[in-house]
């Protein structure tokens, strides 16, 4: 189940955050540490995140934030085509009708293209540079106000999440 799935993302060193219905992200959110507390507090209404990017300990992951909306799908098929899209490790259907495409941690910043997000960056010591957030099921609805589901089209592939990756493994 999802909230299953969640957990695992968390035992695998990657920090999940809590967004309580009505409430705003937490403070501090780009510093957050995987702790599986953070999933038991999920209720109905409120909405799970993945703090992406790469952990001081080199665990983490990257998500490529495709957005058909502004023809991320269409920049997306190019960048496969020309052999150049870096193999999925994870994929989430969006309320909006996107995808999230789950790569391993880069470290780099973040990186944009047409229609696509390159949701990254880095946590080193106590400094976070440039980490973004996504959306994971269970939660429903996002910050474009849609009511639709985050959904699991492809579940995590952990071990592929894991070990070096360059940064043009993911340069989007």
């Amino acid at each position: 189940n999802d909230l299953e799935i969640a957990r695992l993302i968390v035992k695998a060193g990657i920090p999940v955050i809590l967004k309580k219905a009505g409430a705003g992200f937490p403070k501090g959110w780009p510093s957050a540490k995987p702790d599986l507390s953070v999933i038991d507090k999920w209720k109905p209404g409120d909405k799970l995140f993945v703090v992406t990017g790469k952990q001081a300990d080199g665990r983490g992951v990257d998500v490529a934030d495709i957005d058909p909306r502004h023809h991320g799908d269409q920049t997306a098929y190019e960048l496969k085509a020309s052999g150049s899209w870096p193999k999925a490790r994870g994929v989430v259907t969006t309320p909006s009708g996107g995808l999230h495409v789950w790569l391993p941690p880069s470290g780099v910043r973040k990186g944009k293209l047409t229609g696509i997000d390159l949701q990254a960056g880095t946590f080193l010591a106590a400094e976070h540079v440039g980490r973004g957030l996504v959306g994971i099921p269970p939660s429903v609805g996002s910050s474009t106000n849609s009511k639709g589901k985050y959904i699991w089209q492809t579940e995590p592939d952990f071990a592929g999440l894991a070990g070096p990756v360059s940064p043009e493994q993911t340069k989007l």
